[in-house]
């Protein structure tokens, strides 16, 4: 037997006002942990994952900060620059090499970034509990 619940909303629009903030608030707070997460995938990247001759590879990888366009939060990491067509072959060419340093060579940001999920899940759900509890 299902038991009939009532509920009476008196001010709604104060509701809506602080339901907003939490969206506003909540998007700033994944986009910095997303930035954070990014940021240490790419000093991995550098310390142990990338080959290094030069150092030119290494100098290229970079992290764009967020760009949040309404809800939509949108960052990236990559390498390039002088070092464009470099860096797309040594990440993505398999056949064995030997590097100058044990463990480097293909998907040298792919890498640390498949690791680093459990860390950036972990900051999401921070984020949504501390903009949670901020409004309340």
């Amino acid at each position: 037997m299902a038991i009939p619940i009532r509920m009476e909303f008196t001010d709604v629009a104060r509701i809506n006002a602080q339901l907003v903030k939490f969206g506003g608030r909540l998007t700033q707070m994944m986009a910095r942990a997303i930035y954070e997460t990014l940021s240490e995938v790419e000093a991995e990247s550098k310390e142990r994952y990338v080959p290094y001759r030069l150092g030119t590879l290494s100098d290229s990888i970079h992290v764009v900060p967020p760009k949040i366009t309404g809800s939509q939060i949108e960052a990236r990491i990559g390498a390039g620059g002088p070092a464009a067509s470099y860096a797309v072959i040594v990440h993505e060419d398999l056949r064995p090499k030997r590097w100058t340093k044990p463990g480097t060579g293909p998907k040298y940001i792919e890498r640390p970034l498949m690791l680093a999920f459990r860390t950036l899940t972990q900051r999401l759900v921070g984020s949504l509990r501390q903009a949670a509890e901020e409004i309340r």
